[in-house]
């Protein structure tokens, strides 16, 4: 179980790190308003964590707020389905795990959306317009 924790928090921070390059890389600016970390867990879960010490970092870099929301509910459902409706932009971000990517959607396919949508990586994104 510490080994499945250990992997999952490595994902997690390997794919949060690329946020910052990715970004820099987009024409204009971004962040151009505040940008919504969404946790799916209670306050104190891993997720939370790990967003509000990555938030502090990325305010800093950025100059603008970077605001973490626990959603927690249906195992990080209730906070996927929130990101997946969300505007595309890169102003709402989520600190997923297994759960909510690949375990509830093998689990029940009717969960409202899709995780391959949920997981679009900064790099496939910084070229919206």
């Amino acid at each position: 179980m510490k080994l499945l924790v250990r992997i999952s928090t490595a994902f997690v921070i390997t794919a949060t790190l690329s946020i910052y390059p990715c970004a820099m890389a987009q024409e204009g600016s971004w962040p151009t308003r505040p940008v919504r970390l969404i946790a799916p867990s209670g306050p104190g879960g891993n997720p939370d964590v790990l967003a509000r010490l990555l938030a502090d970092k990325f305010s800093a870099a950025f100059g603008l707020p970077f605001v973490v929301e626990n959603v927690p509910g249906a195992g990080g459902a209730v906070a996927a389905n929130m990101v997946a409706k969300a505007a595309a932009d890169g102003h709402m971000l989520m600190f997923g795990d297994s759960g909510s990517l690949a375990i509830n959607p093998a689990i029940n396919p009717t969960l409202g959306y899709d995780p391959i949508r949920v997981v679009a990586l900064p790099s496939r994104t910084n070229k919206i317009n």
